[in-house]
């Protein structure tokens, strides 16, 4: 009996372990097949807002989840700007925690269902750039005479700088309250003054 337990557990060891957090998409350029390819495999893309999640994406059996969707705008497909959709999404980073809070922002690449039992007419394509998180602001009306690959561009362009915004300023309370109470009192009570004459110079 004792040498099957020590047979059992040398075979174990040597059993690859599947780590599901491993990242899906690691970032790494060479994973990027490029917007052309993007663009043509996807049915529709679209950029739309959380209303809901309605399955945790968290689950060890698939990255997939899904949510119900506000749509601001249809770049390519048949889906209704304005309308309510439910749409699996794909956890790229293979993360766990929710990738899509809800009211959250995102341009996604989209493929119709290939079976009937599945829950939603589409879901995300499992693809580096398939989906990117955005900012809240100028959603609601696209430019005119741009290619779809420039109104990508530019939708990502708007997020890379929210994004580095909303870190400067994490980071700058950060410092600040490493710092001590007192700076950052000081400081906040300055960016006050500064806002105030701003107001009051326009």
């Amino acid at each position: 009996m004792k040498k099957i337990f020590i047979v059992a557990s040398v075979i174990i060891l040597f059993i690859p372990q599947i780590n599901l957090a491993d990242p899906i998409c690691s970032m790494e350029p060479n994973q990027f097949i490029g917007w052309p390819k993007l663009i043509e495999m996807a049915d529709a893309i679209v950029i739309l807002r959380i209303e809901q999640n309605l399955s945790d994406s968290r689950s060890r059996n698939t990255f997939y989840s899904e949510h119900e969707c506000f749509i601001y705008q249809t770049l390519k497909g048949d889906l209704k700007k304005n309308s309510r959709v439910r749409l699996m999404l794909y956890d790229l980073e293979g993360s766990f925690t929710e990738p899509y809070s809800t009211l959250s922002n995102h341009l996604v690449f989209l493929v119709k269902k290939e079976q009937d039992d599945e829950s939603t007419d589409y879901r995300m394509l499992t693809l580096c750039g398939a989906q990117t998180l955005l900012s809240p602001f100028g959603l609601e009306k696209m430019p005119e005479g741009q290619t779809l690959e420039e109104i990508i561009k530019n939708l990502i362009q708007s997020s890379i700088d929210y994004q580095d915004k909303k870190h400067k300023k994490l980071m700058n309370f950060l410092n600040s309250i490493m710092r001590g109470p007192n700076e950052y009192n000081i400081k906040r009570k300055y960016n006050r003054l500064d806002h105030i004459q701003q107001v009051t110079h326009q």
